[in-house]
Formats: C-alpha cells, sequence, structure tokens
C-alpha cells in the first residue's frame, strides 16, 4: 500500500533540493523575464522554476515503476507523454517565446495523440436532476478542447507571485483525496507528488520571487490537472466530471470570463495584458500575498463543495451549484465595479487596450 503522505513529503524534499539548482542553471543560462508594461514585476527573475516540480517528479515516479509500486498502463502513458511534451513545448516558448499560432498547434497535436494512447474522452455529463447526457463522439472533442484549453487558462493565470504554485498544491491536494477515495492510485500519487513539488517551489517564488514558474512549468502542470479531471470522470470512476472542475474552476472561471469580455471587446486573445480578475485586484493596491490568500481562501471553499458534491443527494447537488456560480459571478461584478471607480476613473488619460 502507498502512502500517499509519504509520496508528498518526499517530493517536498526534492522539491527543496533542485528548485534552488535549477535557479542556477537558468541565471547561467540567462533564461529570464524581462519586466515590461504589463508585467506584474519590476526586475529580471529566472523563469523556468517550474523544473523544481517536475524534477522531483519523474524522480519518484520512475523509481516507483522500477520497484513496481505503480502499475504501468494506457492512462500513465498518455499523461507521461503529455508531460513530457507539453514540458518540451513550454521549454522552447520560455526560450525563444513562440507565436501563439505554433504553441497552439503543437498542443492540439499533441493532445490528440494523448486521445488516442487513452480513453480521456468526456463519455457523458451529469447534472443534478436530469438524466445522464451521452457525449458519443462529442465527448473526444470536449476532451481535446479540455486538455488544450486548461493549460492555457492556467498559463493565463501564473500571473503573480505564489498565485499559480499555491493553486496548484491545494487542487493536487483535493485530487489526490478523490483520486484515493475512487480507488485511482496512479493519479492519486501523480497529484501528491507534484502537490508536495509545488510546496517546495512556493519557499522560492513568495513572499518575493527567485524564479517563475514559466511555461515549462506551467504548461504540463496544468495538462496534468486536466488530464487528472478526465481521468478521475471516466468510466467506471463513478464521479460527475462536474467534481473536479469544481476543484479547478476558480481558475477557469476568472480565465474565462477575462476571455470573454475581450471577445465582447473585440480585443485580441493571444496578446499579453494586466485585465484577469487577479491582475486588476492587484491594480487596486492589492498585494501579491493579499490576492494569493483570497484565491487560496476560494480554492479550498471549492476543494470542500467538491468533496461535498461527490456523495451529496441530487437536489443538494444543485443547490451547491448554484450557489457556486451565483457567488463567482457576484464577486466578479464587484471587482469590475471596485476597478472601474478605483482605476480606471482615475487615469486622467485611458490608455489603449491593444
Amino acid at each position: 500500500m502507498i502512502h500517499l503522505p509519504l509520496v508528498f513529503g518526499l517530493a517536498l524534499v526534492l522539491s527543496l533540493v533542485m528548485t534552488p539548482l535549477v535557479i542556477r542553471v537558468l541565471l547561467r543560462s540567462k533564461i529570464m523575464d524581462i519586466p515590461n508594461l504589463r508585467s506584474s514585476h519590476s526586475v529580471p527573475v529566472p523563469r523556468g522554476g517550474g523544473f523544481g516540480i517536475l524534477i522531483p517528479f519523474v524522480l519518484i515516479i520512475g523509481v516507483m515503476l522500477l520497484v513496481g509500486a505503480l502499475r504501468f498502463d494506457a492512462i500513465m502513458l498518455a499523461i507521461m507523454v503529455g508531460l513530457a511534451g507539453m514540458t518540451l513545448i513550454g521549454f522552447l516558448d520560455d526560450i525563444f517565446s513562440l507565436s501563439a499560432l505554433i504553441r497552439l498547434a503543437l498542443e492540439g497535436l499533441l493532445m490528440g495523440v494523448c486521445l488516442v494512447l487513452a480513453p480521456l474522452q468526456l463519455r457523458e455529463i451529469v447534472l443534478p436532476l436530469l438524466p445522464p447526457i451521452a457525449t458519443g463522439v462529442a465527448g473526444w472533442v470536449l476532451a481535446w478542447l479540455f486538455l488544450v484549453g486548461f493549460p492555457n487558462l492556467f498559463n493565463f493565470m501564473d500571473g503573480i507571485n505564489g498565485l499559480a504554485g499555491s493553486q496548484t498544491l491545494i487542487a493536487c491536494v483535493t485530487l489526490t483525496i478523490l483520486g484515493h477515495l475512487s480507488g485511482q492510485t496512479n493519479l492519486a500519487v501523480f497529484t501528491a507528488v507534484i502537490a508536495g513539488g509545488s510546496l517546495g517551489f512556493l519557499r522560492y517564488n513568495v513572499p518575493q520571487a527567485r524564479v517563475f514558474m514559466g511555461d515549462s512549468g506551467s504548461l504540463p502542470i496544468g495538462f496534468l490537472l486536466a488530464a487528472t479531471a478526465l481521468a478521475l470522470s471516466g468510466r467506471g470512476a463513478g464521479m460527475p466530471i462536474i467534481v473536479p472542475v469544481l476543484v479547478l474552476w476558480a481558475f477557469l472561471f476568472d480565465a474565462g470570463l477575462t476571455l470573454v469580455i475581450r471577445a465582447c471587446r473585440k480585443r485580441r486573445l493571444d496578446h499579453a495584458h494586466r485585465h484577469h480578475l487577479y491582475q486588476r485586484l492587484v491594480a487596486m493596491g492589492y498585494s501579491h500575498a493579499q490576492v494569493t490568500t483570497m484565491y487560496s481562501l476560494m480554492m479550498i471553499s471549492l476543494a470542500a463543495v467538491a468533496l461535498v458534491y461527490q456523495h451529496a443527494g441530487e437536489s443538494l447537488r444543485l443547490l451547491l451549484l448554484i450557489v457556486v456560480i451565483a457567488t463567482s459571478f457576484g464577486l466578479a461584478a464587484l471587482v469590475l465595479y471596485a476597478y472601474r471607480r478605483r482605476v480606471v476613473q482615475c487615469v486622467a488619460r485611458p490608455q489603449r487596450d491593444d
């Protein structure tokens, strides 16, 4: 029997050891995030710190496979291929700043390969008080869109100290619990290792960032979260897709709402900007630590809702969804209103938003 807290602790120790080494390599290689008008930092910072999370993952999972502690299967193969591919794409982007079109094309091809390797498609959508909705062929398309889209949404949200790392920690701890309760040992171990690695990475990312996660960290970690969500809700798992989606809702909602607002205003979606809800909070005067704490509290609350939802009756499930959606839009409206009053109206000459 695998002791998940031990796995978590080992990943934490390895990350604490590996991340300073990664920082040295990044500094010597001059792989730096240079601040610009849309950045949330003012001095160059190494980017690529996600390797401090991923290297312990490779070491621990590799050893566990060698000693037979984990069972190799199609889902593990797909996740390994996806992680390796997304890490490579992210690393190339960190070095060469790939165009959005090239990056999306590479990601789309890679996710197609992952779906061929393993049954990660969304087979049905289960909503409270309604019969299950079979997706058929559309389930493959929805899964592909989620696997391509969520890593990029996660990447969009990696914009201030501690935010992506803390959300990874909370999401992975919750997914570890869900994986353990549903008997999916491989998934539970994967997320436990990433959770421990994320906690070690945070030691060097908050309060003052010595390193950023970078695309080489945010893209593969976002993929792992998306693939785990689909695998947990797969055939025989007995878990509706809404449960892991609730775990990831804070990032999904912020990034998704921002894309919708920018699309409605006819802004280019592939351009960097500072109009996510978390960025608006920073512009209003809240510190990185305060904003990260706000999002962490939201994530913890959503994790609790997800765990209750999994074992709740239909009526309670419907009530929980209504509360989450209403609260999300209510808080977003408050942030947008306060931002307009405290920031936009105080600017004498409004600057054109790309």
